[in-house]
């Protein structure tokens, strides 16, 4: 049995950056963070893939966020040049000024 020491406080130092924009990988426009969800802090997150290659495939999968401007074009863009066995996956997301990234 582990035998216990006395309770021990200790200060825990992180380092965090502010997200201060979404940049979109299209027209490279920043999306800037709102306090609530809101169309001008909506964007999309998008995967694209495909499953040609067998288990080298996932060298294929390609990760974007696009405006709201910019996701109609990409989409039939998208589709029109499919030839395989390609696949897209898109989830809208929203940028809120309170969000932070870790170091």
């Amino acid at each position: 049995m582990k035998k216990l020491s006395n309770e021990v406080e200790e200060v825990v130092v992180s380092k965090r950056h502010r997200i201060e924009g979404i940049q979109c990988d299209i027209c490279k426009n920043i999306i800037t963070p709102t306090k609530f969800k809101e169309n001008s802090s909506r964007y999309f997150e998008v995967t694209t893939g495909h499953n040609d290659w067998g288990n080298d495939s996932y060298e294929s999968i390609h990760h974007a966020d696009i405006c709201p401007n910019c996701i109609v074009d990409y989409i039939a863009n998208y589709i029109q040049h499919v030839k395989g066995s390609e696949y897209f996956d898109f989830r809208t997301n929203y940028i809120l000024t309170d969000e932070y990234k870790y170091e």
